[in-house]
């Protein structure tokens, strides 16, 4: 006689930014082995490859093309069915934001107060209408950013690994996400020119990108700064002085992995 074979449920959601309605099912705990190799990586890039990894096996979604707050809030969900969806944190608390008036009344409090946030209650996707402000949808693929001088970017999303914040390069990565440049013929300005990436070399893209003035790609810098982003609301509560405390918390997948 066999082993009976375990059924794995699946789930279907709407991503929040593309709103694909995309279906995912738990991991497994041979799976589950790939996120603990990476929580023993020093290497962050360790960990988002992993990240990247257990979706796309748990998911029929590639992870290429996704807005990080996308792949942030479908990870956090697998994590959800297959784990827990309660994750603990510490919350520091520093002497000047204790309830208490007094001195010595702060040094009964606790220092550090352990407490949850649920990923099903708590978690959310912020700041969603941000796209439409710094680009429009283009017809096939991607956005439309406009520059200026009706030049135009049309760029399609792609996971960033922005663990690394410091050794990100601006301009590779508009350039990896790049799939064209929209610009007025200039012989001709009533005749728009679509120059495609594949007829763009990154050298010839990058100094045509630094010959801008900062101010000419406001639009573009805040397509990547001013953009939707998942946030957990966490709160804690002083047994002591009975004070709640509350923030509101980006880069939620390190509390995880």
């Amino acid at each position: 006689m066999k082993l009976p074979k375990r059924d794995v449920p699946s789930f279907s959601i709407k991503l929040p930014v593309s709103n694909r309605e995309i279906t995912y099912r738990p991991y497994t705990i041979k799976e589950e082995k790939i996120l603990d190799m990476a929580q023993v990586s020093d290497s962050d890039n360790d960990k988002f490859k992993a990240i990247k990894q257990i979706i796309e096996n748990c998911s029929d979604i590639t992870t290429d093309k996704l807005h990080p707050a996308d792949l942030q809030f479908l990870f956090l969900k697998i994590y959800a069915v297959s784990d827990t969806p309660n994750i603990n944190v510490t919350y520091n608390i520093a002497a000047e934001d204790c309830g208490s008036t007094e001195d010595d009344k702060y040094a009964a409090c606790p220092k550090v107060l352990t407490t949850s946030f649920s990923i099903d209650k708590d978690v959310s996707i912020v700041n969603t209408d941000a796209l439409d402000k710094n680009s429009i949808k283009a017809k096939g693929d991607g956005r439309i950013i406009d520059l200026v001088d009706n030049i135009k970017l049309q760029i399609d999303f792609k996971t960033v690994d922005d663990t690394n914040a410091e050794k990100l390069d601006f301009i590779k990565i508009v350039y990896d996400m790049l799939i064209s440049v929209i610009f007025p013929d200039a012989d001709d300005p009533e005749n728009i020119v679509v120059l495609e990436k594949k007829d763009m070399p990154y050298k010839e893209f990058s100094e045509f990108l630094e010959s801008f003035q900062p101010k000419d790609l406001q639009n573009l810098k805040d397509f990547f700064t001013d953009t939707a982003r998942c946030e957990a609301n966490i709160k804690a509560k002083c047994p002591k002085c009975k004070k709640t405390f509350e923030t509101k918390q980006t880069g939620i997948l390190s509390f995880l992995i």
